[in-house]
């Protein structure tokens, strides 16, 4: 996983423990998809890592997120259905072409 951003679902599992987890097999970035509770705008899930008003991060201790290292993202659900279209992807060379993006 060296030098990878992690994709993964919000879920059950503590945020922060994921993102560790993530950190410490090499990743050097995290990508945390919201399951539908957010708003679209992801303004209502409070701020990442706050247990505030039922933050999305609630079950995750403050203290553990002092060994995050990584940059972590959320985004929406339908945001997040794109990237896991673009992961299908893979770049080809045609010639006359230059690069172009083809479905695996």
């Amino acid at each position: 996983m060296a030098a990878c951003v992690v994709l993964f679902e919000r879920g059950e599992v503590p945020v922060v423990e994921k993102i560790l987890k993530a950190q410490t097999a090499g990743a050097v970035g995290v990508i945390v998809v919201d399951n539908g509770g957010c708003d679209d705008g992801l303004v209502d899930c409070g701020r990442l890592g706050g247990a505030r008003d039922g933050g999305f991060a609630k079950r995750d201790g403050v203290h553990a997120w002092s060994g995050v290292k990584i940059p972590a993202v959320m985004v929406s659900a339908a945001d997040g259905e794109r990237f896991r279209g673009m992961m299908l992807l893979q770049k080809i060379v045609v010639e006359g072409l230059g690069e172009q993006l083809v479905q695996r």
